[in-house]
């Protein structure tokens, strides 16, 4: 199960939750500044400091340029996945 602020957000077999997104996970290393572009741009569910630039996540069913790379999902990444979908649509 994946769990936020206290609700089930979704249930299965982790191997399940993660397969779901398989394929449709990419990162980037970009600078700091670029990120604004990147969130408009692209699904970004994640980033994370790494060797002084940021490392950003996206969802998307094609890679998005060359400069991406395939990711393998984890559970973390379904979580951001929900928590990032949700946030949207509140927003929207």
């Amino acid at each position: 199960a994946v769990i936020g602020q206290g609700e089930v957000l979704l249930t299965g077999k982790p191997e399940d939750i993660e397969g779901s997104l398989s394929g449709r996970l990419w990162e980037v290393e970009i600078e700091r500044g670029e990120l604004p572009a990147y969130q408009r741009d692209h699904r970004v569910i994640s980033s994370r400091f790494k060797r002084g630039k940021l490392l950003v996540t996206v969802l998307a069913d094609d890679r998005p340029n060359a400069n991406f790379q395939p990711k393998f999902p984890s559970l973390e990444d379904a979580y951001f996945d929900l928590v990032t979908g949700r946030t949207a649509a509140l927003n929207a």
